[in-house]
């Protein structure tokens, strides 16, 4: 159950549309983000979910970049 029915629905308005989304959601630890978002993802396609892992932002874009590379032909 989400409690967050605003956030749901704003996500599948983002999902449907017939334009690329592009979504960055940060928040406060412990209030369910990652939750909310690899709940939302489970079964939905061409969706990818990247979580930084705290060190600069040149590594971040590299990971990011490399996480891209697996669903994408560069």
């Amino acid at each position: 159950m989400f409690v967050g029915r605003k956030k749901l629905s704003f996500l599948n308005e983002l999902y449907n549309s017939n334009k690329f989304e592009f979504l960055i959601l940060h928040g406060r630890r412990r209030i369910g983000e990652s939750y909310l978002l690899t709940n939302f993802i489970k079964d939905k396609k061409n969706s990818i979910y990247y979580v930084d892992d705290k060190s600069n932002a040149e590594n971040n874009v590299k990971l990011f970049v490399k996480e891209l590379k697996k669903y994408t032909i560069f």
